[in-house]
């Protein structure tokens, strides 16, 4: 199963990237882990960077609908009653 942000052509891109970014870690002279450490770390983030943009662009466009639904539960709970008391306003009892 892929994932959502494994389906944006800048994943790839990225990813693509990382690779390249390591390939020239590697070609580094001897004194220089300052400079890999730092490049590794920056050409990971934009990989992780997007695959979290990813995840709250889909939480923001899906959180409206989750309102909904809360809401319609809400409603349908109102009708019942609390748990187990037996009344509601299918029960033909009062809550009072």
């Amino acid at each position: 199963m892929q994932l959502e942000h494994e389906r944006l052509d800048v994943y790839d891109l990225a990813l693509e990237f990382l690779v390249l970014a390591n390939g020239i870690i590697e070609g580094l002279p001897r004194g220089s882990s300052h400079l890999a450490d730092q490049f590794t770390r920056a050409s990971l983030s934009i990989v992780l960077n997007l695959a979290e943009a990813r995840r709250q662009a889909l939480e923001a466009r899906q959180a409206p609908l989750l309102r909904d639904r809360q809401g319609v539960g809400d409603g349908v709970g109102s009708t019942l009653g609390p748990p187990g008391t037996g009344t509601g306003t299918f029960t033909g009892r009062s809550a009072i």
